[in-house]
């Protein structure tokens, strides 16, 4: 919280990877006396024999290089895979923070971060928002409301009859979708029960009273993130049920107050530039999204 660093941080999600996928966390906490000094989240394969990417920058509660490097010292001896400690943790340059403030200043760091992050910032006021999407985005918001697309919201308030109910459908269409489980049961009940904690949310777009998109999406302290979508196969081809989705989303955690809306990363490559962008790239560019 006080290094306000984004949600891939939150212990519900090193949780969620660990319990998803064939990995290790090695994450946790450096203490000097009782006090707090750094938090490194790393994962390693199974057989702890090497770091992972996905592996996070360290946090630092000390601004003393000194007790820096100590903690960096005292958490790599922690881990039989040193030798890619310096590599993947220490030299990682993805945002600590999606806080756009505290990125106006660091272009430097900017420019040597491995990805850049798409976020709406929902202190601005509602017409803001929507002034600043696509016409395109805009247009398909009016359509699909006019085509009878509602969205609603199932939460920690909803029964819990209602949440087993609309959750498993969820979960039938991402194995429809795939033709297959993308990840193990265990995975999926962890996201409900989060749902039961009030951490997550699943948004559901309806038409003709058949759901036929799910968005699910996490939150704490500043941030709100879409995590996982889903859409039903074979829809109309002028049923695009995702833009009011997201947009139903952003309106309901700028109600709650948090200040940022994550929609999601682009990984930088050196031959990036705008007319490669395709897919889901472009989709969240039509939000008018801040870039850090």
């Amino acid at each position: 919280m006080k290094s306000e660093c984004n949600l891939n941080y939150e212990a519900y999600f090193v949780k969620y990877q660990t319990i998803s996928y064939p990995l290790n966390s090695l994450s946790g906490l450096v203490f000097n006396d009782s006090i707090p000094v750094a938090m490194f989240v790393v994962y390693s394969d199974v057989q702890q024999t090497r770091i992972l990417p996905m592996s996070l920058p360290p946090i630092y509660f000390s601004d003393n290089p000194i007790i820096r490097s100590l903690a960096n010292d005292f958490y790599q001896n922690l881990i039989s895979c040193q030798n890619q400690f310096q590599e993947l943790v220490l030299n990682n340059k993805r945002n600590v923070s999606w806080l756009p403030q505290l990125h106006v200043d660091s272009s430097e760091l900017t420019s040597k971060a491995t990805s850049s992050e798409f976020i709406i910032e929902l202190e601005e006021s509602e017409e803001t928002l929507l002034d600043r999407m696509s016409r395109n985005h805009k247009r398909t918001i009016k359509n699909a409301i006019e085509t009878g697309q509602r969205v609603i919201e199932i939460s920690s308030c909803t029964a819990e009859k209602e949440i087993n109910f609309y959750f498993n459908i969820y979960r039938e269409m991402h194995t429809l979708v795939s033709g297959r489980e993308t990840r193990p049961i265990e995975s999926f009940e962890f996201m409900k029960e989060l749902i039961y904690r009030g951490i997550c949310k699943l948004f559901i777009n309806f038409l003709e009273e058949e759901p036929i998109s799910f968005l699910y999406c996490d939150s704490a302290r500043e941030y709100a993130r879409g995590w996982s979508q889903v859409t039903k196969p074979n829809l109309g081809k002028k049923i695009f049920p995702r833009t009011l989705l997201e947009w139903t989303a952003m309106k309901s955690y700028k109600k709650e107050g948090r200040k940022v809306y994550h929609l999601g990363a682009l990984e930088k490559k050196p031959t990036n530039s705008i007319s490669e962008l395709y897919g889901f790239e472009e989709f969240k560019r039509r939000f008018g999204p801040t870039e850090i």
